[in-house]
C-alpha cells in the first residue's frame, strides 16, 4: 500500500454529477484498485463513485432491482467487504446508500476512453 500525501488537501469542491461539496482527502492509496480518492477538487462524492461503480460493472443492467436493493443492510455489509477485498481507497462508512439511490439516475459525466474518475474523499 502506498499512502501519499495530497497537494491539494482540504480544497473544497463540488461533486461533478450531484453538485454535493466535498473537499481533497489528505491522503490517498496509490494502489487503489478501487474507489481511488483524487488528487485534485475533480471528480464525484463517495456516493456518485459508488453509483458509478455498480455503472460501470454493468449491475444496473443486470440487475432489474436496482436501486432498491440497496438500502438492504447484507448487500450494504457485502459491498463492504468487496471494498475492502479490492483495496478501495474508501471508508464503506463514507457512503449514504440513501443519497446513491436518491441519485442513481443523474447522468455521468462523459470521460476520455479507458480513464476511469476518480472521487475527492475526505
Amino acid at each position: 500500500m502506498t499512502i501519499v500525501a495530497n497537494q491539494n488537501a482540504g480544497q473544497p469542491a463540488t461533486c461533478k454529477r450531484c453538485g454535493e461539496p466535498c473537499k481533497v482527502a489528505e491522503a490517498r492509496n496509490e494502489d487503489a484498485r478501487m474507489l481511488r480518492l483524487s488528487k485534485t477538487p475533480e471528480g464525484y462524492c463517495a456516493n456518485c463513485a459508488v453509483a458509478e461503480w455498480f455503472f460501470v460493472m454493468n449491475f444496473r443492467e443486470m440487475h432489474p432491482t436496482l436501486p432498491k436493493g440497496l438500502d438492504l443492510p447484507h448487500v450494504q455489509a457485502q459491498f463492504a467487504v468487496l471494498m475492502k477485498n479490492a483495496g478501495a481507497d474508501m471508508d464503506p462508512a463514507e457512503i449514504n446508500w440513501g443519497k446513491v439511490i436518491e441519485h442513481w439516475d443523474l447522468p455521468f459525466a462523459k470521460r476520455a476512453k479507458g480513464r476511469s474518475p476518480r472521487r475527492r474523499g475526505g
